[in-house]
């Protein structure tokens, strides 16, 4: 399956979109979790939450690289 450089960018450029999107979600969750008192998982919540924006701070310069 050949895929043109346009296609290839716009999957990425979606890519992104979602995680993008799952971070803000998990965002609304922790704050969630922090307004009734479950800290506990809250704090385990912002551990996920970090991790997937070392993640997304990775692929962007990885998007800005290749298609840049």
């Amino acid at each position: 399956m050949n895929r043109s450089f346009e296609d290839t960018r716009r999957r990425a450029d979606d890519s992104l979109s979602d995680m993008e999107r799952r971070r803000t979600r998990l965002m609304r969750t922790h704050d969630n979790y922090m307004r009734h008192g479950a800290v506990n998982a809250a704090a385990e919540l912002m551990v996920r939450i970090e991790a997937m924006e070392n993640e997304i701070k990775f692929e962007e310069h990885m998007y800005r690289m290749t298609f840049y």
